[in-house]
């Protein structure tokens, strides 16, 4: 049971997501993944982004689904987190850093401060390069 052991939190509110971008800041590092509509990042929307940064809590911004659910604006998100998805400063952990760094772009977000990709890593323990 996931929900047992982990908190999953939905942002879909400028508060959430203001508080969100305080404990990122705070803690200075975290992973990170987008969510698009396809497998091609130049193809496709970018329509939410998942941040985790402390064991057992993840969160996810929706902002680009066609949903009636409520969600954050591309412009809230763009105003509150993309100062820190910019922030060479703030470490940033992904898998396939590159689709979401171009994910993000498309959608106007710069991203930097990328420490650690998965996907790097992944291929050079299968080529011992």
């Amino acid at each position: 049971m996931l929900h047992e052991k982990y908190n999953f939190i939905l942002v879909t509110d400028v508060e959430t997501l203001k508080d969100l971008c305080l404990q990122i800041n705070s803690h200075q590092s975290f992973a990170l993944d987008t969510e698009t509509t396809g497998l091609d990042p130049m193809n496709s929307n970018c329509i939410g982004i998942s941040i985790a940064f402390n064991i057992g809590f993840a969160y996810y911004i929706p902002f680009g689904h066609t949903t009636e659910e409520q969600q954050l604006s591309l412009e809230q998100v763009r105003s509150y987190l993309g100062t820190i998805l910019a922030d060479k400063n703030i470490k940033k952990y992904l898998h396939h850093a590159k689709f979401d760094q171009i994910a993000l772009h498309q959608i106007g977000i710069q991203l930097d401060g990328v420490a650690f990709d998965t996907l790097i890593a992944a291929n050079r323990i299968v080529t011992g390069k």
